[in-house]
């Protein structure tokens, strides 16, 4: 099964009475689908939205862009 793996930098924290630091507010930087993920089992991705592997969405929508701008002149 494929984890999460979450890059961020903790920008305001809060120490529990019994030791767990909550993560109030961060600056999320990444996120990654990996083998080992540094959360192990509390971040494993369980489905998926879509079947479709070899879509590439922004590609695909730039590529739309230009034909419409092409088309107008």
């Amino acid at each position: 099964a494929l984890q999460i793996s979450i890059g961020f930098m903790p920008i305001k924290n809060r120490k529990r009475q019994d030791g767990v630091i909550e993560r109030l507010k961060a600056h999320l930087a990444e996120v990654s689908l990996v083998t080992f993920g540094a959360y192990g089992d509390m971040a494993t991705v369980s489905g998926v939205r879509s079947n479709v592997v070899n879509e590439t969405p922004r590609l695909d929508a730039a590529k739309k862009i230009l034909s419409a701008l092409q088309h107008k002149q």
